[in-house]
Order: C-alpha cells, then structure tokens, then sequence
C-alpha cells in the first residue's frame, strides 16, 4: 500500500493535488493497520461492484443499508472472513478518526446507523486513499 500511494504521486501522470494527496496518504498510512487497509479495500471492491455473490445478494435488499453492523457483516463477508462483524468492529472507530469511513449517526437514536455517503461509506478522502492503494498492485 506504501509503494502504490508513493508511486501514484510521483508517476510521471501525478498533477500537484496527487502529489498533496500522496504526501497526505504517507501520513495517514503510519496509523493504519494491515487490516484497516483489507477493510477499506473491502468496502472499495464493493463500491466498485467487485462484490463477491454472496455480498451481491445482501446488497439487493436496501432496508438496512445504513446500519454500521450490516457494514460490517458484508465487509467482513467481502473479505471472506465468513460475515462475521467483530474483526470489522475492532478498527471501525480508528478509520472513523482518520476520516477514511463516514461516521456513526450523531444522534444517540440512530447510533446504530452511520452516516450515508455515495460510495458505501467510504469518504470523498477514503475512496481516493483506496484508489491509491490499488493503483499499483
């Protein structure tokens, strides 16, 4: 993930935002886990329909959908992991910090519920860290 974000800055197509992005990213790396990056390249194959069945078919059915523990069930499933939510659950909160993953619901009655975005759940800057870690493979 290191050499994608690094390459993807300095290739010779990189415009200055890459670069700033990049420099951002080399930051921002030091407090993920190898996990935390499966999880967001999880959450990326499934915002990129990449989806295994299995996610597909869960996907399908919208009620739900902004529910952290249904994220976290497919995320875990995307990640064969078996759909369980607790390795997701461990580092949910820190990708939360980092601003990587949307939020949970500000408001205590719908703490179970996170905060849509359009590329399921992954922020504007999360979807574009994930697309920098994936550039180079």
């Amino acid at each position: 993930a290191i050499k994608s974000i690094f390459f993807y800055g300095i290739s010779l197509n990189s415009t200055e935002q890459d670069e700033f992005w990049s420099y951002e990213f080399m930051q921002t790396i030091k407090e993920i886990s190898g996990t935390e990056i499966l999880i967001l390249r999880a959450t990326y194959e499934i915002t990129e329909n990449k989806s295994n069945p299995e996610v597909l078919k869960r996907l399908e059915n919208k009620s739900n959908s902004q529910l952290r523990s249904v994220w976290r069930n497919n995320v875990s499933l995307q990640m064969n992991l078996g759909g369980g939510d607790s390795i997701v659950l461990k580092y949910e909160e820190n990708l939360e910090r980092l601003g990587l993953i949307s939020p949970k619901h500000e408001d205590d009655r719908f703490s179970t519920e996170f905060t849509p975005t359009s590329k399921y759940r992954l922020t504007d800057m999360g979807y574009l860290f994930c697309k920098f870690i994936t550039k180079y493979e």
